[in-house]
């Protein structure tokens, strides 16, 4: 009876080491495709800033979106078109 217990507890020990395996690959999966879907996001984000940056009228100032580089700027945080 005892050992019964025992190698059921085993058992039991190994498909929870197995599960807690399988979750932590899957996390790292989700992970990375967070990562993706940040780095599309983003380049969605900087498209959609240079199109209206590109639709605006000569001399206007447009802000860049936090983290960005100047380009062409007269001030830290915009884009001068002339």
């Amino acid at each position: 009876m005892i050992a019964r217990s025992v190698s059921s507890i085993t058992d039991m020990s190994a498909m929870i080491a197995s599960v807690a395996e399988e979750q932590s690959s899957v996390a790292a999966e989700m992970q990375s495709n967070m990562n993706n879907i940040r780095e599309v996001a983003d380049r969605s984000a900087d498209g959609a800033q240079y199109t209206a940056q590109a639709s605006l009228p000569s001399g206007f100032f447009y802000p860049l979106r936090e983290g960005k580089k100047r380009m062409q700027n007269t001030c830290d945080s915009c884009i001068v078109f002339a």
